[in-house]
């Protein structure tokens, strides 16, 4: 049975008052499962409030003063839910900006357009700063390169260094790629990269 149909069965004055208090216990509970909140804390905040109880008769004026509080309650949540979709609506017609380009692409295209490469916003050499007295890397942000297949690699990528990381356990530098505008999530060490232009 809908919440209508319970809530007008609450404060009809023709049933007799246990039906009617079973149906304001009904409304409470499609309340709850409207809103995501227990039935048990619903219904006790009622029972709170207007001094409602199960064993004891109710009188009718308490049970169409719980069921006109529960109705509200439900119109106003359903009031504001409406709103937050409206909200949302609205915001799917308003004007788009122009997508920027990320840095790994304006990078690439740098790259291909044989432009200096300038560290933009997003795009940063080293995810952490260089510890102290590290070694310079031997591959540089950009550099296009390809992946050395041994025990440790095993699938084959041509790709631009997207990122170079100092390896703390290690003692080295590792490398991420990027490969046809997919990131790879491997990080590789000097020795797994090959510069291509090096032959």
């Amino acid at each position: 049975m809908s919440f209508r149909s319970l809530y007008r069965r609450a404060i009809d004055p023709t049933l007799p008052l246990p039906r009617r208090y079973l149906a304001l216990r009904n409304a409470g509970d499609r309340y709850a499962g409207l809103t995501g909140t227990s039935f048990t804390s619903v219904f006790a905040e009622l029972e709170c409030r207007h001094q409602l109880s199960r064993g004891a008769p109710n009188s009718a004026g308490v049970i169409a003063a719980a069921a006109e509080e529960l109705s509200s309650a439900r119109d106003h949540f359903l009031q504001r839910l409406r709103g937050v979709a409206d909200r949302r609506r609205a915001g799917k017609h308003a004007p788009r900006r122009p997508r920027e380009p990320s840095p790994e692409v304006e990078l690439r295209d740098a790259i291909l357009l044989g432009e200096p490469l300038v560290p933009r916003s997003g795009l940063s050499s080293t995810r952490f700063p260089d510890p102290p007295s590290t070694p310079p890397p031997v591959h540089e942000i950009g550099c296009l390169v390809r992946v050395t297949l041994n025990e440790r690699n095993r699938t084959p990528h041509t790709g631009f260094i997207r990122e170079r990381i100092w390896h703390y356990e290690l003692n080295c530098w590792t490398y991420c790629l990027t490969v046809d505008g997919r990131r790879v999530s491997k990080r590789y060490l000097e020795s797994d990269l090959r510069p291509l232009d090096a032959g």
